[in-house]
């Protein structure tokens, strides 16, 4: 567990050396609402990634397709339950606002996590 604490201030540090002050430096979808609750690198991240090519890096890498086919059953489960909860009708609605180029950033999305995994290694 020693190297990945090592590896975290490694890319902590890359971090501050990419985006100084990050506070100054929203992107435009943090601050046009689409990614509120997001941290601007995790944004950055994500676009980044977005633009490279989709090669598997790893064995056993969830494809691009089968995470959105992930993302719509769960918005299909959401959907189901949203008359519950009002809290679950908008995680529904900013998982089906998701888009290429135009990501919600957002923790439960199984595309936005994927392409923020992928940035990690």
């Amino acid at each position: 567990m020693r190297g990945v604490g090592r590896l975290n201030k490694e890319k902590s540090m890359y971090l501050e050396s990419q985006y100084p002050n990050q506070s100054e430096h929203k992107s435009k979808d943090a601050q046009s609402g689409k990614c509120p609750n997001s941290k601007p690198w995790v944004i950055r991240a994500i676009a980044e990634e977005e633009k490279k090519l989709s090669d598997k890096l790893w064995e056993c890498e969830p494809t691009a397709e089968f995470q959105y086919d992930e993302r719509l059953r769960r918005i299909r489960f959401l959907r189901k339950l949203q008359k519950a909860d009002p809290a679950i009708k908008a995680i529904a609605d900013r998982l089906e606002s998701c888009e290429r180029n135009d990501r919600c950033c957002y923790g439960a999305c199984p595309e936005c996590s994927r392409l923020l995994q992928r940035w990690f290694v």
